[in-house]
């Protein structure tokens, strides 16, 4: 899922003030300054725009500093909306309330989720912060145990998976079940680290660690040794684990949650398994429901090809080999013009493929 969310916000555009004649004054002197300004306040008093000033300057002595008759800017006016695109900027909403209806009808801005995950795979813990949710967005933690639970189910998964249950635990940014528009924070158990406490620990006293020295082809193992001078290639796989997807599948969750305030669902299905493979047209995005793909064991929403691909991992298994495979997303009731051609990092292409590609094992075709 696109770490790229936008929402519209009304009531944020400002009708045009002007400012009069400051004078400021400090202990040195007074610089009067004649300043004449037109503006547009956006959504944050401290975004002007059409600036157009005039100045002059003198000096006088003065003991004090101050400023007189100055009115920099005014409360917006409701009746008044611009698009935040149009200003090429991205200022987060600050409510639900506050924002429009449905995407694409009054209004201004759009709003990027930042998140940043912290901990290791055998570590006591997982946490990802959110920072961007707008306040009055109702959200629990039971809204976020499907997807985790689905992160962890489907035929073949590893050992791991059977020892933790994961839940993720809010420990900021929600009160009484609703967001308040603060960094959200997100914790998750890590069962294992009981058997990992003497390796893991944080503290000098009790450290016993078991150093790993063995590289593994194909992993971050080399690189993260090389870069940062590990002689212990613990220090590198325990962070470049796949155990710590969980949290973005966490902080997608809030994101998924988001999103169906504004009517957008978002589902994935399987497409292929290794030689096993429905094709582009095998499924039909319009109508394919999620009962129909958690219905598979692999998330395949065609029944036959969902049995082949049960089949194939089997196979591979048994000779102790791993297979791979494709996986589609779909996004239903997104509205036109997200995103932006203007500029590379704007592109809802550009923050699609990055997270989804930041993802362990995940390669582009």
């Amino acid at each position: 899922m696109a770490r790229r969310m936008r929402a519209t916000v009304g009531k944020s555009a400002g009708k045009p003030c002007r400012s009069s004649e400051a004078a400021i004054r400090t202990s040195a002197a007074a610089i009067v300054v004649g300043v004449s300004v037109d503006m547009a306040r956006a959504s944050s008093p401290m975004r002007l725009l059409a600036i157009k000033s005039a100045t002059s300057a003198s000096t006088a002595s003065a003991s004090n500093m101050g400023i007189a008759e100055a009115t920099l800017w005014c409360l917006p006016s409701p009746s008044v909306s611009r698009k935040g695109h149009e200003f090429g900027q991205s200022v987060p909403p600050t409510s639900i309330k506050a924002t429009s209806s449905a995407f694409g009808t009054a209004p201004i801005i759009a709003s990027m989720l930042r998140w940043l995950t912290a901990g290791e795979s055998h570590g006591p813990q997982l946490t990802v912060i959110i920072e961007g949710m707008p306040a009055g967005l109702e959200i629990s933690e039971e809204d976020l145990r499907r997807d985790l639970a689905r992160r962890q189910g489907g035929h073949g998964r590893g050992g791991r998976q059977k020892i933790e249950t994961d839940t993720a635990k809010i420990v900021s940014g929600v009160r009484g079940g609703v967001t308040i528009g603060s960094p959200i924070t997100l914790v998750l158990e890590n069962k294992d680290h009981a058997n990992w406490t003497t390796q893991m620990t944080a503290a000098k006293e009790g450290y016993e660690p078991k150093p790993v020295t063995r590289l593994r082809p194909g992993h971050a193992d080399l690189a993260g040794a090389l870069k940062y001078g590990h002689t212990d290639i613990r220090n590198v796989l325990e962070r470049s684990s796949a155990r710590e997807t969980a949290t973005r599948v966490a902080a997608g969750g809030i994101a998924r949650k988001l999103l169906a305030h504004y009517g957008i669902e978002i589902l994935s299905f399987t497409q292929s398994i290794g030689s096993v493979d429905i094709g582009y047209e095998g499924c039909n995005p319009e109508t394919v429901t999620t009962e129909e793909i958690e219905a598979s064991p692999v998330r395949c929403p065609d029944p036959g090809a969902s049995t082949q691909m049960v089949t194939e991992i089997d196979h591979v298994a048994e000779l102790g080999d791993t297979i791979g495979g494709t996986f589609r997303v779909i996004a239903r009731g997104v509205p036109p013009g997200l995103g932006s051609y203007v500029s590379w990092d704007r592109k809802l292409e550009q923050g699609r493929t990055r997270s989804v590609l930041a993802v362990a094992g995940e390669q582009a075709s």
